[in-house]
């Protein structure tokens, strides 16, 4: 049995900011003076997170590295002038602020800067004035900060597993929404949520006085008075909801629930008054967008919206558009008012006007409950004031599709424990550790011979999967499967997903004989239990399929496809995406085997599939582009094969813009063509793009900028340029090492690229030291039999031929050979390379006669698998 483990507290670190907004200040004298402690203490009023720097280079580390908060910058003196031009254009910076002693000098470059933009927000030389700006911008960005999910359903979205990933979490949000309204509350549950504030608060004696006042005062009818009043509530809450932080949201789940059922009293009160036909309400919203924010309203007319909070809105047309302001933050921020029609009769979440209970009592508030859905009516700017009017409709619940979508998932999680919906929810989206989290909290919950513990233990299985812990990961499956077959028996369904989680892992590590064995055992339960044609055996040949892709059996993995492909076309249609996903998995075969005319046929029906059901600008017709832009790239094609490429990334910057990590992998893609093509200008250019938007995006430790460190030295190793390939290979080594640890796979591959550098170089000693590094971090992590420790092993071989130890050299080529043939089978394209190697080493020996042998054996085998031609 698994340890159980304590709770955890989730705030105490003071790098991890709650709030919605950042202020960071840079003064080569911060801490020196008194006065300078008392506007520390000032500004933390007006956003308790605040970090100060006396370093530029790590300050701009910091920016660098921050994912949802917008910056407040301070700079203060001659750090103005010279940092502010290299960090302008930060999209984590909002505003920024010259604090100095001679405001004529530092105009004079702020206003050459500013070039016609407000991210300058004044040159102060006197502390007073900067902490009213700062306090009056921080207002502003409070009321702006509106988590919402933007998407449009189409008619084939039957079910959670058909939804673009922005439709999915939509979808979830308003699920995960549920699950907490029904969770109990407690006293303990609201002492649980103040300590954890007071503990983030702590410095923050303003703020320190309201949580006490909030405990000694506060009552469910209270609810509606706190959540508008500025405070840590709001705050904490609304950064939570936009961000997504189950956690907080989590620890917020009494606070939740008493706001949504105050509005649903008075929500009833309130249609009291309609219960004789239609009555129209028109409310408005006065707010500020980022340009991406909009952009996506505008491209998303008669689309669904829905606002992740409690929506604050006022039938006063004149104060949204005070608080719209008048379009002068332009184009750094939008001035948007939002003009909502409210049909009374329709039904949908609780909405009410809240003036008697707002502290705000002025503004004629109406609150629309947390995950209430509108539709997009219009988006437009009007000319004469530069504000862009978007207009709403208040959405039915009773929308057909989201009807069915919502059924549909509430059917997937239909469990007793709301924690366990929770659970399962986040995991779907990909929420892994506080999946695993809320599931041990549930372990620690529970008898150790509940059934429910083999579905508990199974979720977190598939959370070190998803992880890359392939031994933990089989370590909690096998615990799940030992409970499911003693409590449900041999063939039941649940007893078929873990055997397929298991075959999952296997196949993962490249076991694939392990994979295969445990999927066929899925299948022959599944055949039992369910109809030939569910779409869930569909699944499973697909997967026996993939293993069989994997070791090179095309014509296996291809019967495999094509059974999956029947039942899905009988049971979902022609024009299905799990179709067209399925026509995507038969033109990687077909790749593989280098019949790229056979691929781009599969490819286009894909496509063809997925223009018609998904519509030209959905990411899955950009990877299907990508799939045939690679094709092209395979055979040589290098024009088509940017062309497609190409596609990809106008369609990935249209759905989500520039700074994308999506779009940040195309120019990769686009750079691996022109190295291919020889063209190692362009090809460093295209990874430099890459690197460059990694490292805004996803900051400097990320794996994703130690791959791209990593195709830079790949460039530089092909144009010869060893010393520049090794200085990107050791900080694609350097990167990994903090992010991954010293035994992760990507180390491995990025020690054999060195080992490959040192080869070139004629360094044999230097290069069988890494060669070793990387195999013994290949044995640890993915076992004996991966394809990649053939891999090692060959270079090893490839190494001792280099030096004439012919001896050492033959018997690593055999080792190879032996994995090879066991795992890939004898018609792998790998094990007629390796043959070829042994012939080789032999005709070096001068034993002609077993050179040819081999070389023999290797041509029987390419002839097998790629044809005569």
């Amino acid at each position: 049995m698994f340890p159980r483990e304590p709770a955890t507290h989730l705030f105490h670190d003071n790098n991890h900011n709650l709030e919605n907004f950042t202020v960071v200040w840079l003064d080569a004298d911060i801490d020196k003076t008194d006065d300078c402690h008392d506007t520390k203490k000032r500004l933390r009023t007006i956003a308790n997170h605040l970090r100060t720097f006396c370093d530029a280079d790590e300050c701009m580390d910091y920016i660098s590295s921050i994912k949802m908060e917008q910056v407040l910058l301070i700079l203060s003196g001659s750090f103005g002038e010279i940092i502010a031009p290299l960090i302008f254009e930060l999209s984590q910076i909002t505003f920024i602020y010259i604090f100095c002693l001679n405001k004529i000098k530092h105009e004079t470059w702020a206003n050459h800067l500013l070039n016609n933009q407000n991210k300058i927000r004044g040159v102060f030389t006197h502390k007073d004035s900067l902490l009213i700006q700062i306090a009056e911008d921080a207002k502003v960005l409070s009321n702006d900060m509106m988590p919402m999910n933007v998407f449009s359903l189409s008619h084939h979205e039957k079910s959670i597993r058909d939804l673009d990933k922005e439709s999915a979490v939509f979808m979830w949000n308003q699920l995960i929404i549920d699950v907490l309204l029904r969770m109990p509350t407690s006293d303990e549950s609201k002492m649980e949520m103040l300590t954890e504030c007071e503990s983030y608060y702590r410095d923050n004696d303003k703020e320190l006085e309201k949580i006490n006042e909030f405990r000694l005062n506060y009552s469910s009818d209270a609810a509606v008075w706190w959540y508008t009043r500025d405070s840590f509530v709001y705050r904490l809450l609304n950064k939570a909801l936009r961000t997504r932080d189950i956690d907080i949201i989590f620890k917020f789940r009494f606070l939740i629930a008493d706001l949504y059922r105050q509005l649903q009293r008075e929500y009833s009160k309130f249609m009291e008054r309609f219960t004789h036909g239609e009555y129209f309400l028109t409310v408005y919203r006065g707010q500020h967008l980022k340009a991406d924010e909009l952009h996506e309203l505008k491209d998303n007319i008669g689309g669904l919206i829905s606002m992740n909070t409690f929506l604050s809105t006022t039938c006063e047309k004149g104060v949204a558009l005070i608080h719209a302001g008048d379009g002068s933050f332009s184009p750094i921020l939008e001035s948007i008012l939002f003009e909502i029609q409210v049909n009374t009769s329709i039904d949908t979440k609780p909405y009410a006007n809240i003036k008697e209970f707002s502290v705000m009592n002025h503004e004629d508030e109406v609150l629309f409950s947390i995950g209430t859905i509108f539709r997009i009516k219009s988006v437009e700017k009007a000319s004469a004031t530069g504000i862009w009017s978007v207009k709403l409709l208040l959405n039915s619940e009773s929308d057909e599709q989201l009807k069915v979508l919502s059924e549909q998932i509430r059917e997937e999680t239909d469990r007793s424990s709301d924690l366990y919906t929770l659970g399962y929810l986040l995991r779907e989206m990909g929420e892994y550790a506080k999946a695993e989290r809320y599931l041990r909290r549930l372990i620690n919950a529970t008898l150790p011979n509940d059934p429910a513990m083999g579905t508990f233990y199974n979720i977190i299985g598939t959370v070190y999967n998803g992880h890359g812990e392939y031994s933990q990961a089989l370590q909690y499956y096998e615990q799940s499967l030992e409970i499911q077959l003693k409590t449900l028996g041999p063939n039941h369904p649940s007893v078929a997903t873990t055997y397929n989680n298991i075959g999952r892992v296997y196949n993962a590590q490249g076991e694939y004989s392990q994979a295969l064995k445990y999927y066929e055992q899925t299948l022959e339960i599944d055949l039992k239990t369910l109809r030939p044609n569910h779409p869930r055996v569909a699944a499973t040949y697909k997967n026996i399929g993939g293993v069989y892709n994997d070791q090179g059996e095309y014509s296996q993995a291809l019967k495999y496809y094509e059974q999956s492909l029947e039942i899905d076309l009988k049971t979902l249609g022609p024009n299905h995406p799990s179709v067209a996903t399925t026509y995507n998995n038969i033109g990687r075969v077909y790749n593989y085997q280098g019949e790229y005319s056979q691929a781009l046929k599969y490819y286009e029906q894909s496509l063809q599939i997925q223009l018609k059901t998904l519509g030209p600008n959905h990411p899955s017709v950009a990877t299907t582009y990508n799939n045939i832009g690679a094709v092209y790239n395979d055979q040589g094609e290098y024009f088509p094969a940017l062309k497609y490429y190409a596609q990809t990334l106008e369609i990935q910057l249209k759905t989500f813009g520039p700074n994308h990590p999506s779009v940040a992998t195309t120019y990769n893609n686009i750079g691996a063509v022109y190295n291919d093509q020889g063209e190692y200008f362009q090809a460093l250019k295209h990874y430099e793009q890459t690197l460059e938007m990694h490292l805004k995006t996803l900051g400097p430790n990320h794996p994703s900028v130690a791959t791209t460190y990593n195709n830079i030295g790949v460039v530089y190793n092909y144009q010869g340029e060893y010393s520049q390939a090794l200085k990107y290979y050791e900080q694609s080594l350097e990167s990994d090492l903090k992010t991954l640890g010293p035994n992760h796979p990507t180390v491995a591959i990025t020690y054999n690229h060195i080992g490959a550098v040192y080869t070139h170089q004629g360094e044999y000693s230097q290069a069988l030291k890494y060669y070793s590094q990387t195999l013994e971090i290949q044995l640890k992590t993915l076992g004996p039999n991966h394809p990649s420790v053939t891999t090692t092993y060959n270079h090893i071989g490839g190494v001792y031929q280099h030096q004439g130890e012919y001896s050492p050299a033959l018997k690593y080529y055999e080792q190879t050979l032996e994995i090879r043939l066991k795992t890939l089978g004898p018609d792998h394209p790998s094990v007629a390379t390796t043959y070829n190697n042994i012939g080789l080493v032999y005709n070096y020996q001068g034993e002609y006669s077993q050179a040819l042998k081999y070389y023999e054996q290797s041509l029987e085998s390419d002839l097998k698998t790629l044809g005569p031609n």
